[in-house]
């Protein structure tokens, strides 16, 4: 590996990706999951999916995205019923 493409690595931002069951439809988790992902200056996208549950993509630090994991896990209101990635 030369020089370059080790700076390149460095910088190139890891991705999450989960998927997130229970009641997450109609209840604002999608709002919910964006502003955390702001917070934590994450970049992705949050869409539901035909069977009810959310999926999420985030882009970034791998501490950040551990940080949303925990958030995903939590909800706004309640914990979810469950989550993969």
């Amino acid at each position: 590996m030369n020089q370059s493409e080790d700076k390149h690595s460095q910088t190139q931002a890891e991705e999450l990706h989960a998927l997130v069951h229970g009641r997450v439809q109609g209840v604002g988790f999608r709002q919910f999951v964006v502003e955390q992902a702001r917070r934590l200056r994450l970049r992705g996208y949050t869409r539901n999916t035909n069977s009810g549950d959310v999926e999420v993509v985030a882009q970034g630090a791998r501490p950040a995205q551990e940080q949303l994991l925990e958030h995903l896990r939590l909800g706004p209101h309640r914990p979810v019923y469950a989550m993969s990635k």
